[in-house]
């Protein structure tokens, strides 16, 4: 993760080209679909531009979902401030992430849920268990303007003292690809001057009058 203002860019004469494409959420989810196509037992819809999702398990057999919706072409953030979901007691694994289907028992999943087609195979790339801090994972940039957490765990309530996770999501238009010069203009990268998470932006910068287009990098 790093803090510059512009990563690349090409140019020529007046005129730089960039395009970017992004999922869009194509049907609408009801609870009965996040019951049948993600095995959901209860549902949350959170529509907000961005807020804190936490969760401390309670219950011995937990599968819940959590479905954040964007506008068409955004992008959603997700970043852990505590997290404490244990594989179960019989096995070990790595920490934060399992190793495959069943690896965890436990797990929190984080997955796109803009199409009917997107839960095929949950990537075990996106399945967490174990416990981390917020330092320990840098923030999850999901191309897409759906988003599925789901937390599955079978937990011996009196073994686990303090179980379940708090995230933080936002809401971040996609990169504003087309710009149009008088004299000037400023580009950053999203969440300038602080960190930004893992993405790739472009840019189509203009000039008004044709004239060669000049960059300065200040940070």
């Amino acid at each position: 993760m790093k803090n510059n203002l512009i990563s690349f860019v090409y140019f020529c004469c007046s005129i730089i080209i960039v395009k970017i494409q992004l999922a869009g959420a194509e049907y609408e989810l009801s609870p009965k679909d996040a019951l049948s196509a993600y095995g959901c037992k209860e549902s949350v819809f959170v529509k907000q531009k961005s807020g804190i999702i936490k969760y401390n398990i309670d219950e011995p057999f937990t599968n819940l979902c959590w479905f954040i919706t964007a506008q068409t072409q955004s992008n959603i953030v997700i970043s852990f401030s505590y997290f404490n979901i244990q594989p179960q007691e019989e096995l070990y694994f790595p920490p934060l992430q399992g190793n495959g289907d069943g690896d965890c028992g436990n797990y929190l999943f984080v997955q796109d849920a803009s199409t009917k087609l997107s839960y095929v195979k949950k990537s075990k790339s996106n399945r967490f268990c174990s416990s981390f801090s917020s330092s320990d994972v840098f923030p999850i940039v999901m191309k897409t303007d759906r988003v599925l957490i789901q937390l599955v765990a079978r937990i011996n309530l009196s073994y686990y003292q303090v179980s379940g996770f708090s995230l933080k999501y936002s809401i971040v238009e996609k990169c504003q690809s087309n710009l149009m010069m008088e004299r000037y203009t400023v580009v950053t990268s999203i969440n300038f001057p602080g960190m930004y998470p893992t993405i790739s932006c472009s840019w189509n910068i203009t000039s008004a009058h044709k004239h060669p287009i000049e960059i300065v990098i200040n940070s």
